[in-house]
């Protein structure tokens, strides 16, 4: 499955809206990954909604959410929150 983009700030506003994104996938039992190379931010909102996909895909299908082309500053979030260990981190998606 080819990521799904996002872009911009994933701010509290962003968050309702990726809920929306995610939710279907996961009642698809589908691979999620997300292409996070033009993410500026995250806000704590949107990371939420993040890491409850990710719990209810692992404990779904054993599978981890794959974020891909995280920058340094997004990852930076993600190690600070102590979420990083929680996700599957990639490049590229090739």
């Amino acid at each position: 499955m080819k990521p799904i983009p996002l872009t911009g700030p994933l701010d509290q506003y962003a968050a309702e809206s990726l809920k929306k994104t995610v939710l279907p996938l996961l009642a698809a039992g589908s691979d999620v990954s997300f292409d996070f190379s033009d993410v500026e931010y995250i806000h704590a909102a949107s990371l939420q909604v993040l890491i409850a996909l990710q719990k209810d895909l692992k404990a779904a299908t054993g599978r981890s959410v794959t974020l891909v082309g995280a920058g340094t500053r997004v990852r930076e979030l993600f190690r600070i929150s102590g979420t990083e260990e929680l996700f599957h981190f990639a490049e590229s998606s090739s």
